[in-house]
């Protein structure tokens, strides 16, 4: 018994335990270390004219200074990280609500963006004008930079080391609205700051309920890929005065928020 209780110990210390997630204090300064490297990098890729420097350099960006502070948080702290970033597949019941949160964040999103401008004024705000698609090429091309790469990096960052640190602080919906915070902050742009909170708590209570990464991706590539695929539309321009669709979205979103918070929750 003796012999049996010295390697279970023994064990223990071997082997990390799963609760192991980054300290908030390393958390955060891993967001501030990549605002900071993707502020000096920015400015350089906004003013190529080039394609291939445009947007790859975009791509490269966030995974050089997005995703791979997120791994290095992880591989610094020797924690798992398919549990860090939560890379499982969502269950089949999440799959509905988190589809109808997607549909939704979009118009919402727009909508938030265009009436914090009427409400303060002219507030800064990021120029993607530079990356607009004209199709073709362009099009694939601002696909992968501002749908894929984003989606990819800002989740495994956000979703995954942020919301690991801050998980333990609260309830479901007091954490997301935490997370949705700093990612907005994270963005630098007052003007688009309400829209990034909102996007940024929803899909941080999404994942959290899903226990899923993935839906987090997929929310995100969803709202960024219909804002590529309609960048000057008129039905962009008309979203903020559209009662109806604002109202639709709204139900929408109320709908899928509701049925993932009473659905299972995660044993994570």
């Amino acid at each position: 018994m003796s012999r049996f209780n010295e390697l279970g110990g023994l064990s223990r210390t071997l082997v990390r335990p799963p609760a192991d997630r980054p300290g908030v204090v390393r958390a955060i300064a891993t967001v501030v270390f990549s605002v900071v490297m993707v502020s000096t990098l920015g400015r350089a890729f906004a003013t190529a004219t080039s394609l291939a420097l445009r947007d790859g350099g975009l791509v490269l960006m966030e995974m050089s200074c997005i995703a791979a502070p997120a791994l290095w948080l992880a591989r610094a702290g020797r924690l798992d990280a398919a549990w860090i970033f939560r890379l499982k597949m969502p269950g089949a019941s999440t799959l509905a609500p988190t589809i109808l949160i997607a549909m939704s964040g979009y118009v919402l999103a727009g909508s938030i963006e265009e009436w914090t401008q009427r409400l303060f004024g002219p507030l800064p705000v990021l120029d993607w004008e530079p990356y607009a698609p004209t199709g073709g090429l362009e099009l694939a091309a601002a696909l992968l930079a501002l749908v894929v790469a984003p989606a990819v990096a800002e989740e495994l960052l956000y979703r995954g080391c942020v919301l690991r640190a801050l998980e333990p602080l609260g309830p479901r919906l007091p954490v997301s609205l935490l997370v949705g915070a700093i990612f907005a902050a994270a963005h630098l742009s007052p003007g688009t700051f309400p829209a990034h909170f909102f996007l940024g708590s929803a899909i941080t209570f999404v994942v959290m309920c899903a226990d899923s990464i993935y839906s987090g991706m997929a929310i995100h590539a969803g709202v960024n890929g219909i804002a590529v695929v309609l960048w000057r539309s008129e039905l962009i321009e008309g979203l903020p005065d559209n009662a109806a669709a604002n109202l639709a979205a709204a139900a929408c979103f109320s709908c899928g928020a509701v049925w993932l918070a009473r659905g299972p929750r995660s044993r994570s």
